[in-house]
């Protein structure tokens, strides 16, 4: 079974997370494939999802009030995520991921990744949830075989080495020793 981690944000406020486990886990050629939610108490789609956890048990497995993110990003094998540092969080787990945006803010994110081929883009659920929901299957689907989740994940783990925390650090130190 391959395991895939989605993540919308806390509020998720379209509701999107239910719209794409919905979707997604009808997808026959989809069916090998465990969700895991992380969602928010707040989500309007948290009853929605809940009943898809129930109706399709063993196949979706909600995540809530994660305090170890990273470990739950690890042991998934796939990532759905929307459009914040969430997708910076993937590239140091080296978890291959495709992003979608539902605010302005995620935009540049999620344009910006796709257009250095690191992360594709499956579009901004404001404008387009169907292509979206088609878009995260085809990836889904073409990312079954491990030789291109391996592909991606080195791509990946170029963009963040976990040390900016120490440059950064460096770099206020040296300001205001010079």
């Amino acid at each position: 079974a391959i395991n895939v981690l989605l993540t919308v944000g806390g509020a998720d406020p379209f509701g999107s997370c239910a719209a794409i486990l919905n979707y997604l886990v009808l997808q026959p050629q989809l069916h090998d494939l465990i969700f895991h939610p992380v969602i928010g108490g707040l989500s309007p789609a948290l009853p929605q999802v809940k009943k898809l956890a129930e109706e399709f048990a063993g196949r979706v497995i909600i995540h809530q009030n994660v305090s170890k993110m990273a470990e739950l990003m690890s042991a998934c094998d796939l990532a759905i995520s929307a459009g914040g540092s969430t997708l910076y969080e993937l590239c140091a787990c080296g978890v291959p991921a495709i992003s979608f945006a539902y605010a302005d803010n995620q935009c540049p994110n999620t344009e910006g990744f796709a257009k250095e081929g690191i992360i594709p883009y499956a579009g901004d659920w404001r404008k387009d949830e169907v292509a979206v929901l088609k878009n995260f299957a085809e990836y889904l689907s073409h990312m079954q075989l491990a030789a291109q989740r391996l592909a991606q994940q080195q791509k990946m783990r170029q963009v963040v080495d976990g040390k900016g925390a120490e440059r950064l650090a460096a770099a206020l130190i040296n300001a205001f020793v010079e």
